[in-house]
């Protein structure tokens, strides 16, 4: 698709600065590290810090606990954009690594602007207001996040 783009060959999340990158005990493979903020090789930026504003917008998240942090770096840029499409990875054994449930990154883009939520493998509509992996869950969900 003819579509204009920049890669930018750094890791994304709520500030700049470095990091490294760390695996989670449950698996040790490379794909699955997350990045652990402090000294490291790695330089670490904001979406914010990217410069795109306004036009429409697509953020693929898939950071391994760290879409949180994610979405809060890319506050003004989910803001000015004049229609928005946020992707996040929705694991039960990140969720439960963290204590975080995916959620809490569709309760944070509502903040930000009007959004509706669904399930990309099921099609199934979320609401913010329960939590996103169900009990005995093993299935990772790909959510998809549309502003309105």
């Amino acid at each position: 698709m003819p579509i204009r783009s920049r890669v930018v060959a750094k890791a994304v999340s709520s500030s700049e600065g470095r990091g490294r990158l760390e695996s989670p005990p449950y698996d040790p493979a490379a794909d699955v590290a997350r990045l652990m903020p402090g000294d490291g090789p790695i330089e670490v930026t904001t979406v914010d810090g990217c410069g795109v504003r306004g036009g429409d917008v697509a953020i693929k998240i898939d950071v391994e606990g760290g879409e949180l942090e994610v979405l809060h770096g890319a506050k003004e840029t989910i803001d000015a954009a004049r229609a928005c499409a946020v992707v996040i990875e929705a694991h039960p054994l990140v969720a439960a690594r963290t204590g975080r449930d995916p959620v809490e990154c569709l309760q944070f883009l509502e903040s930000i602007r009007p959004f509706s939520f669904l399930v990309a493998e099921t099609g199934a509509r979320i609401s913010t207001s329960a939590p996103i992996p169900r009990d005995g869950q093993a299935e990772v969900w790909n959510v998809i996040g549309e502003s309105i």
